[in-house]
């Protein structure tokens, strides 16, 4: 009897991230080879062996269009399962600890109006959540646009500057400064 791994949904997010950046990479490099490659003469000319190089980068760019197209199903039918239950798939430390502060965050919004020594209580623990969830490292941009969200109470506070938030962003979308 096998059993199959399970993996965990950071390295899923992980993985899933990787292959995002590189298929555009691959990408962006196929479109501007075929556009200096249009650019020049010697192959972008009705001779056969000029003409069959552009035909391979038509199909190279198709190929890389085609990856993307499917990778991008795979995102799709994996939100669409864990939406409707079919798959339990845990979710980042990030989104366990940001569920936990949305919840904080309403009850903390109806004890302000009735209990202030409570609310006091439940101030500390929806404070205690963003700064766990600022230390939790992002595993995605969704990761990365719930700390935000969090530590900024939904707009409701000013962000302070903290560089090592904007390093993590940039880390998460493959930015280098």
């Amino acid at each position: 009897m096998t059993t199959q791994k399970e993996q965990s949904p950071v390295a899923v997010h992980a993985a899933m991230n990787a292959t995002d950046r590189r298929i555009s990479r691959a990408l962006g490099l196929a479109h501007i080879l075929y556009a200096q490659a249009e650019d020049f003469p010697g192959l972008n000319n009705p001779e056969p062996k000029a003409n069959g190089l552009m035909v391979l980068l038509d199909l190279l760019l198709d190929e890389i269009q085609a990856a993307q197209d499917a990778h991008e199903a795979e995102w799709r039918a994996i939100r669409e399962a864990n939406e409707g239950g079919a798959v339990q798939v845990a979710e980042t430390p990030v989104m366990q600890l940001f569920r936990q502060w949305v919840d904080a965050a309403s009850k903390l919004d109806a004890a302000a109006q009735a209990d202030a020594e409570g609310w006091e209580v439940m101030l500390d623990r929806q404070t205690d959540l963003e700064d766990s969830i600022l230390r939790a490292p992002a595993v995605d941009t969704r990761d990365f646009a719930a700390k935000v969200l969090a530590y900024c109470n939904e707009g409701h506070a000013n962000l302070p500057n903290l560089p090592e938030l904007w390093a993590e962003g940039r880390r998460v979308l493959g930015v280098t400064p």
